[in-house]
């Protein structure tokens, strides 16, 4: 019974972190809205600066209803807890019906690869479209998404889903699951110090040119980026290896949902500066949602 109960407290402390993130998310949207409307909405050019933001933007809209529902809804069965833990959850559930999750179960993985993409989209053109750091971003994601898949695959048949102690206790109650998990956020990590490291280079190489503007721009607001994600992504590892049941996920919800308002703030506030420094190269007009840069002398970009 002290099980279920540490269980259930987990559970509760978990609802109140993640109805607190949604709050934040939902405030964040609004408040930047107006800008969103003067940099987005009312242009009519489709790049992939444009496509990755609303993937960053608007999936958290749909994941984060469906997380709070296996979180805060009454008299959920074992059966539907678990198909929404692989729907929020995993980015591949291992069935194949389509009765099962696996067309919506790409949700909250797919809001971190396209935030994930988009800042390294940003790095490639901050590297003037440098074919090695092409190369190295491209294998980053590809071994990325196999290596993530391989886990969740491993991971989800572990979650140990068990009934409310007592009467009143809302949503699903995880007893148990594998600390594999863990190796997703390490990758993470991993992809972080690469971004991090690629910024880093630039900004020495080029400290004696960068005088404001939108490269200084790009090069702080990554490394701002990268050095959140990774203080999220060590704290999540660490509750993963120390914390059991309930617990683990006290901040997976949260790192997922600043990925997104990171993400999505600094490409906003990146719009700003280049309206500000119109003179800035041509090549970095990808960054203000125009598909420009995929039309100046090279088709790189269509194969990103």
């Amino acid at each position: 019974m002290d099980q279920l109960d540490d269980l259930a407290r987990g559970l509760q402390v978990t609802n109140f972190l993640d109805v607190s993130v949604c709050t934040i998310f939902v405030y964040d949207y609004f408040i930047n809205l107006p800008d969103e409307i003067k940099y987005l909405w009312r242009r009519r050019e489709i790049g992939w600066g444009l496509v990755l933001y609303i993937l960053v933007r608007y999936l958290p809209f749909i994941s984060l209803p469906l997380a709070l529902s296996s979180q805060l809804l009454p008299a959920l069965s074992n059966d539907t807890c678990k198909s929404l833990l692989y729907t929020v959850n995993s980015m591949f559930a291992p069935g194949g019906s389509l009765t099962d999750p696996d067309l919506e179960a790409v949700l909250e993985s797919a809001e971190v690869i396209a935030a994930e993409v988009l800042f390294a989209f940003r790095t490639y053109i901050m590297w003037n479209r440098n074919k090695i750091v092409f190369a190295l971003l491209s294998s980053m994601t590809a071994v990325a998404l196999a290596l993530v898949t391989a886990l969740l695959v491993l991971f989800l048949p572990t979650i140990t889903l068990v009934s409310p102690p007592v009467p009143g206790i809302n949503g699903c109650i995880k007893s148990s699951a594998s600390s594999i998990i863990f190796g997703a956020y390490l990758f993470i990590v991993v992809t972080e110090l690469v971004i991090l490291g690629l910024i880093t280079v630039h900004a020495c190489q080029d400290k004696y040119r960068l005088q404001g503007g939108i490269i200084e721009t790009m090069i702080y607001s990554g490394a701002l980026y990268c050095t959140c994600m990774l203080l999220f992504s060590v704290a999540n590892i660490g509750t993963n290896l120390r914390l059991h049941g309930s617990y683990s996920d006290l901040l997976s919800t949260y790192q997922t949902i600043f990925h997104t308002i990171l993400a999505s703030r600094l490409q906003l506030h990146l719009c700003s500066q280049f309206e500000v420094t119109q003179g800035s190269h041509r090549s970095y007009n990808s960054m203000k949602f125009s598909p420009i840069v995929f039309q100046q002398g090279s088709s790189v970009v269509h194969e990103v």
